[in-house]
């Protein structure tokens, strides 16, 4: 019986048609990649929105339970005033090392307001390596080593406050600048549907919301309002060199410690809302 041997061919790709193919692949590649990166920044924004609405929430159950007042604002004597200090309001937990004091938001989570830590941060938030202060949840946990709010770490030499995502600034767009009188026991009910708790806006490098470079402009910035709801505020005015001074040949970019630029910030997310 006559056997059949299989014949191999000994064609294979040419050259040409091998860079075809990478060619191809390149150019699916940088079609896919980009709407990944668009529908992964989606999401975060949607988990951010989520995050800061439980906060939100966590601020109004204790003012239901505490004569409609709000965990106190940051405050400081400067110049003999007592002046709220709005790029101090990020801060949570401070004072000693194995057993800080809470302070603004970490009250929530000290007094049961708020069960998990984690929706203190923004997913999207950046970490920028340039930048002195994480504000990421597995930083102030040991990465997981620790139970959130219970001891300080040392983010720069010198500087142990336990920080978070968002900014907590409950006195109001018209009452930002130091006077002799600061408020700072406020009731839900006297605020006129304000900002009250907004995406970190201490820096610019630090600013979620990004595609991928920390000098890129953000989408925009999530932000709960005194009357409960929660919006997503865009606006060129609220990112401009006006709000935000902006030096990229320098480490830090933003409002940083200068009051009147975190008015700017609130006026425009009210008239955006």
């Amino acid at each position: 019986m006559k056997k059949w041997k299989a014949v191999k061919s000994k064609k294979g790709f040419t050259l040409i048609e091998l860079l075809v193919v990478i060619a191809i692949i390149a150019l699916l590649m940088s079609i896919v990649l980009p709407a990944l990166s668009k529908v992964k920044e989606s999401a975060k924004r949607v988990i951010c929105g989520t995050h800061i609405r439980s906060v939100a929430t966590g601020l109004y159950a204790y003012a239901n339970s505490h004569d409609d007042l709000l965990p106190e604002p940051y405050t400081a004597v400067v110049g003999g005033i007592k002046t709220v200090l709005p790029w101090r309001s990020v801060v949570a937990f401070d004072g000693n090392h194995d057993d800080p004091t809470p302070e603004q938001l970490g009250v929530l989570y000290r007094s049961g307001y708020i069960d998990d830590a984690e929706v203190f941060y923004c997913p999207s938030q950046p970490r920028n390596s340039d930048y002195p202060f994480p504000y990421y949840y597995d930083f102030y946990t040991g990465n997981g080593g620790v139970e959130w709010g219970t001891q300080l770490f040392e983010s720069y030499p010198g500087h142990w406050p336990t920080r978070t995502s968002y900014n907590y600034w409950i006195v109001g767009a018209d009452n930002v600048r130091p006077t002799k009188d600061v408020e700072t026991k406020v009731r839900v009910a006297k605020l006129s549907n304000e900002p009250i708790l907004f995406d970190n806006c201490q820096e610019w490098e630090v600013l979620p919301h990004k595609k991928n470079s920390t000098t890129e402009t953000p989408r925009g910035i999530s932000v709960a309002f005194s009357d409960g709801h929660v919006s997503f505020s865009k606006s060129e005015y609220l990112f401009s060199d006006e709000v935000w001074p902006k030096d990229f040949s320098k480490p830090m970019n933003g409002p940083g410690d200068r009051p009147e630029h975190f008015e700017k910030i609130l006026r425009e997310l009210k008239r955006l809302q």
